[in-house]
């Protein structure tokens, strides 16, 4: 068979009966399209009732909030007061739309309201405070709050007097429930607040130096005749409307026809004939394309006649309606090459219309990015492909023709669509070696026969798996613990946010310069936070969180039914209460004792001295809430890196590999603390590896869990030293570093996990481990013979 008779043939099974395997376009995508008009149309209307009084209905607001108002800023308040009482007489009663209809039926946002702007003035110290300025707005039907610095008219004297060459900053803040709301603040900033500052600079006897201080504009602005009436109807009609129209009808009927040729086939297990004939898989391509191509553009053609006839003018002729139908075809082929493509690499009708649905989606949303004015639009929009096609047939149907654009933009479309039809050729020639009549059992065999050797793509899958499997396990964690962190801090931050202490905080953050400077101003506001028994409760709450979190999860990795199970899953076996407190008392006595013994070395080699009992009525209370905070953070971190992460490891690989890696992590996830050192980082390995050596001792991380709590209240609440960088707040005794202290012993900035003296206490209890885990090994070995 001759490739063109090939050709004719595939092309004429779209026009016979069942031509196109009798699919139809999922219902859900039917659906989507129709709504996607609906909506479209709906728009159109909007844009036919230029008369409606929207406003009436929304919930525009037009006053403004002042915050820490200065007397130069009423006092220009008042001055222009009576200018807004004359816009409000002029325009009327602004409720009654029938007494009013003129005014309101032309209505514009604006700053001020047409005069019906009032200022609402506020006091406070917190400057960055959005949550109150937020309820002031509303309380006020305000749109924008303006919050000056307390003693603005101070610091502007100061400035003039060349005692201070820091200016005072305005902040603003608006509502964003409507995007009318920013226009209406850029406005009140470049008008109203232009004019305060004008009349500052008139008190001051200051020359206007600049344009912009002028607030006059010395440049022609371009201008273009404006359209009216049924012009900016049909304009905006045949620009946006009728494009997106004609562009959702290619997309709909390519989809519904292209998707199926080739999937359906594979799906009624035909589509093997056509590739063991002799046709050049060029051939076959061809013809599907032409087919598509062809078919799609027949309700396409006709809406776009139809819309010719509707949009003749007497700038229109018979070149813009062949110009409109060459934009549909070029169109038209690229979508039509698409749907070719992904109806080649999929199976099924169902499968290959799932996937091209992603993709119908994303080309509606760029028609949707083009719908703007001619004065908005780059010039090189219409040299794109789509773009160029879309913007074309809308300066057709409005009697204008871009050729270069017209000419350029088809063929890189073209192009485009050529290099899509080569891939799916060469998929074709692929496909010939997929398709193959063994069954599972005879591929079975003949593997058996070769040796049972896996060929390179077992291999891989393998590899792959072992990677995304080690990868899932490294990052559940790091994403569970940043969740529950992050939803810990919002109220907390909220809350700092109300105080006057944040306004300086973020006016200090304008000096930061570096990464290093960015990291200790982070470390900087977790100290402030530390000393917040709102931030201690939350993050108890969100430890607790991290527990269950666990727990759960364990039932669904492991197929765990009761709660019993899960949490014995996760290293705490629920067995009788005097197992678990003995196992956590110990624990917390080891923990305590492991750090006294890392204080005494530092204490008898002279690095640090005690200045006395610390603790004071005033802190009791937060140090209550370190003490709750320490107990859920020691079991959740040993949840996360012992109780889940080895066990997961050592079923899959060998328990080794399950230690290296969660210690390895346990260090990684600390390094981004302040003071962080190598040595920290070999520290806490020693640690986890410790901790991890315990949990095969014991069975269980009741007692890692209690000398992870014990090591850090000690630490921090007990001795007044870092934990993991992080400061404390209130502890029982304070201990000072020596002036010639050494941060090789004492650990620095990090705390003592980040010293010698660790180290050696840590090494001591490694070996001690270790000799009870080969004594109890030789016990099994004894009791098994």
């Amino acid at each position: 068979m001759s490739a063109k008779r090939g050709i004719k043939t595939i092309i004429g099974s779209f026009f016979r009966k069942r031509g196109q395997m009798g699919a139809q376009a999922a219902p859900a995508t039917f659906l989507v399209t129709v709504m996607f008009i609906v909506a479209l149309s709906c728009v159109a209307v909007s844009w036919i009732m230029w008369w409606f009084p929207y406003h009436l209905f929304s919930d525009e607001v037009y006053n403004v909030v002042v915050v820490n108002a200065p007397e130069s800023f009423i006092r220009y308040n008042e001055m222009t007061q009576a200018d807004r009482d004359k816009k409000s007489r002029e325009y009327g009663n602004r409720y009654n739309y029938f007494a009013n209809w003129e005014h309101m039926s032309r209505f514009q946002y604006n700053y001020d309201g047409y005069g019906w702007t009032q200022f609402v003035y506020k006091e406070t110290d917190a400057l960055y405070d959005f949550v109150t300025f937020g309820e002031w707005m509303r309380e006020g039907d305000a749109y924008l709050t303006v919050v000056f610095p307390k003693g603005f008219d101070q610091m502007v004297s100061d400035r003039q007097n060349g005692l201070t060459d820091a200016k005072p900053e305005l902040l603003t803040y608006y509502r964003t429930n409507s995007m009318e709301y920013s226009d209406m603040k850029n406005d009140f900033i470049d008008e109203y607040l232009e004019g305060y500052m004008s009349m500052i600079r008139a008190d001051y006897g200051l020359k206007v130096t600049s344009v912009a201080d002028s607030q006059i504009v010395d440049q022609p602005v371009e201008t273009q005749k404006a359209l009216y009436g049924m012009s900016a109807f049909t304009n905006t009609l045949g620009r946006t409307f009728v494009p997106i129209l004609l562009f959702v009808t290619l997309l709909y009927a390519s989809m519904s026809i292209g998707t199926n040729v080739i999937a359906g086939q594979k799906e009624r297990g035909t589509f093997t004939g056509i590739l063991l004939t002799p046709l050049p898989r060029y051939a076959i391509v061809s013809g599907y394309l032409a087919g598509v191509v062809i078919k799609a553009m027949i309700p396409a053609f006709v809406m776009g006649s139809i819309a010719s006839i509707a949009f003749i003018t007497a700038n229109y002729n018979a070149g813009h309606y062949f110009a409109l139908i060459a934009f549909i075809l070029v169109l038209e082929i690229f979508i039509a090459s698409i749907t070719i493509l992904i109806s080649v690499i999929n199976d099924t009708v169902v499968s290959a219309q799932t996937a091209f649905l992603p993709i119908f989606l994303i080309l509606v949303a760029v028609c949707v990015t083009c719908i703007q004015s001619v004065a908005e639009r780059a010039d090189f929009y219409m040299y794109l492909p789509v773009y160029g096609q879309f913007y074309g047939m809308g300066d057709v149907l409005t009697g204008t023709i871009d050729v270069p654009g017209f000419i350029v933009s088809s063929i890189a479309t073209l192009i485009l669509s050529a290099i899509i039809v080569l891939i799916t050729v060469r998929l074709l020639y692929i496909e010939r070696y997929t398709v193959s009549i063994d069954t599972v059992d005879a591929k079975e065999v003949r593997r058996h026969k070769e040796g049972g050797r896996s060929s390179i793509l077992d291999v891989f899958n393998k590899i792959t798996d072992n990677f995304s499997y080690i990868v899932t396990q490294i990052f559940y964690p790091l994403l569970v613990l940043s969740f529950f962190q992050f939803l810990a801090m919002i109220p907390v931050v909220v809350s700092y946010m109300r105080k006057p202490e944040y306004s300086s905080y973020i006016q200090d953050l304008a000096n930061v310069g570096s990464v290093s400077d960015i990291i200790s101003k982070t470390f900087e506001i977790f100290g402030i936070f530390f000393k917040d028994p709102l931030f201690l409760g939350m993050m108890t709450l969100g430890y607790a969180a991290i527990i269950i979190t666990y727990f759960l999860h364990a039932g669904r990795v492991w197929k765990l039914k009761n709660f019993k199970s899960m949490a014995g899953a996760c290293g705490y076996p629920l067995k009788s209460g005097k197992h678990i407190a003995t196992h956590y008392g110990l624990g917390f006595l080891f923990g305590f004792l492991m750090m006294t013994a890392t204080v005494g070395i530092m204490y008898f080699t002279g690095q640090l001295t005690f200045s006395g009992f610390n603790l004071n009525l005033s802190g009791i209370g937060v140090f209550i809430f370190n003490l709750l905070m320490w107990f859920p953070q020691g079991a959740s971190e040993e949840v996360m890196f012992r109780g889940f992460m080895i066990p997961a490891f050592s079923k899959r690989y060998k328990t080794a590999f399950g230690i290296i890696v969660s210690s390895l992590l346990f260090s990684a996830f600390h390094s981004l603390n302040a003071g962080f050192t190598p040595l920290a980082s070999v520290n806490l390995v020693l640690i986890a590896v410790l901790f991890a050596l315990i949990y095969l001792l014991t069975g269980d991380i009741w007692m890692t869990s209690a000398m992870h709590t014990a090591w850090n209240l000690s630490q921090g609440n007990i001795y007044g030293l870092q934990v993991s960088g992080n400061e404390s707040s209130n502890s029982v005794v304070t201990a000072l570093y020596d002036r010639n202290a050494t941060a090789l012993i004492t650990g620095g900035n990090f705390g003592p996990e980040g010293g010698l003296a660790t180290t050696a206490v840590t090494v001591l209890c490694l070996i001690i481990v270790t000799v009870l885990l080969i004594v109890k090994a030789k016990k099994s070995k004894k009791q098994a013979a």
